[in-house]
């Protein structure tokens, strides 16, 4: 299990965040862990940090997926937290796509939306909505960061 907090002290002028470095595999594996370069906390800017929990690929993909769009140094952490909320978004429906649609139906998210509109009785394709709509990545992220005069988790 991953551990990842944070905190904000000295009347909310610093924020401190911390992870471990354990990684667990699955089966058939069964493996515990600690790869040198695995980072857990991403410095997003000079100003904002993230932490994840969960799956380590998952994680670092949203990471990599949110970096284009924060740009600027002085960007609320806000900001920053809605572009790795919306790689998320992009992230868990790619997912979705790769482990339930494409596999059960053959189609994509727009094509499955067609099929929902054309045919919203369906047994079949309420079914797959539902296991989509219960598809978690369990992953969890934490952004951490300073603006203007106090720090926000």
């Amino acid at each position: 299990m991953t551990v990842g907090i944070g905190a904000i002290c000295e009347d909310g002028k610093v924020a401190v965040v911390a992870a471990d470095k354990m990684v667990t595999f699955g089966a058939p594996m069964s493996l515990q862990t600690e790869p040198p370069t695995l980072k857990k906390i991403s410095q997003l800017n000079d100003r904002t940090l993230l932490v994840f929990s969960g799956s380590t690929g998952d994680g670092e993909e949203i990471v990599t997926g949110a970096m284009p769009h924060i740009t600027a140094a002085k960007q609320s952490v806000n900001q920053i937290a809605e572009a790795v909320k919306e790689s998320y978004v992009q992230h868990k429906q790619r997912r979705a796509e790769e482990t339930i649609l494409k596999p059960w139906m053959g189609a994509d998210f727009k094509q499955f939306q067609t099929l929902i509109a054309q045919s919203r009785s369906s047994q079949i394709l309420q079914q797959v909505l539902m296991m989509i709509s219960q598809h978690n990545l369990n992953t969890d992220f934490l952004v951490a960061g300073l603006d203007d005069l106090s720090c926000i988790l």
